[in-house]
């Protein structure tokens, strides 16, 4: 008898080597996922700008990395905010709060110019969407990356379509691949839940990103879908593979759909490079009595 729908895994024809650089950029599960190639010794670049959840502030980032950096600086200057009597930036987290508005341009403009130069030398890109819900500016539209915990009032929440979301990231994606004519690109959607709102809420919000990222794999060769967000929906499928808070995903989960994505974008030559390298790290962080 069989109790559950395990994910049927297939070679994608992106084969990664462990030993080149990614980069990952997006949700928390990013980081999650980050943390586990830097824990095997896999060379990453884990949001070089922090935590960012929704694709239109995402691709605003790349297009500020992509920019001159002179323009750079003077479009961060312009985005600078108070948060507890420090100075932020609307397009970035607290990563980048410093004392004085100054310093918080230099901090930004730093994490940009760190994602610019990871770029450029990466084999690989992950992007991981969140939601499809962007909070803009009142009266304007320039999506935040985070609201800095200002009154909501100041804000307006929207939804982005799935063809808005596609044409940002085509342009983005093209620049990318002249920037870097080798780069792989990875997508997926968080499988972390936005309960906020309701259940039906966190499915349409999801829905719009799968729908986005179906199209842009759909468009270049060089892009390809990973099912995280299935992984834990749809195969894992109970309470006891979610933290504690029954939003994010445990850390077995997170495991498990590493262990997918290895079969899915390793060779098994190179899944023995990366166990190699496992051990390796393992041996370094290791403190003899």
């Amino acid at each position: 008898m069989k109790f559950r729908t395990e994910i049927k895994i297939t070679d994608a024809p992106q084969n990664l080597s462990p030993e080149r650089l990614v980069v990952l950029v997006g949700s928390c599960f990013s980081d999650y996922i980050g943390a586990r190639m830097e824990a095997a010794g896999w060379p990453a670049a884990v949001n070089p700008c922090g935590v960012v959840y929704n694709p239109v502030s995402m691709a605003l980032l790349f297009r500020l990395a992509l920019s001159h950096r002179m323009e750079r600086r003077e479009i961060v200057a312009r985005s600078l905010t108070q948060r507890e009597e420090k100075w932020v930036s609307w397009f970035m987290g607290s990563k980048a709060m410093r004392d004085t508005a100054e310093d918080c341009v230099d901090a930004v403009c730093e994490a940009l110019d760190s994602l610019e130069e990871s770029l450029e030398k990466a084999e690989t890109l992950i992007l991981t969407f969140g939601t499809s819900d962007v909070w803009l500016l009142a009266g304007s539209d320039c999506a935040v990356g985070n609201c800095h915990k200002h009154p909501a009032s100041e804000f307006e929440r929207r939804r982005v379509g799935v063809g808005e979301i596609v044409e940002t990231w085509k342009m983005i994606l093209a620049a990318l691949q002249k920037r870097n004519p080798g780069l792989k690109v990875i997508l997926t959607v968080s499988p972390r839940r936005y309960l906020a709102d309701g259940f039906a809420e966190n499915s349409r919000q999801k829905a719009v990103l799968i729908l986005a990222c179906e199209a842009l794999e759909r468009d270049a060769e060089s892009v390809w879908y990973f099912p995280s967000y299935e992984i834990l929906n749809d195969d894992l499928r109970d309470y006891r593979f979610y933290a504690a808070d029954l939003l994010h995903p445990s850390a077995t989960a997170i495991d498990y759909i590493w262990e997918k994505f290895c079969l899915t974008f390793l060779s098994p030559a190179n899944r023995d490079v990366l166990r190699e390298m496992e051990k390796k790290a393992r041996a370094s962080r290791h403190i003899p009595i």
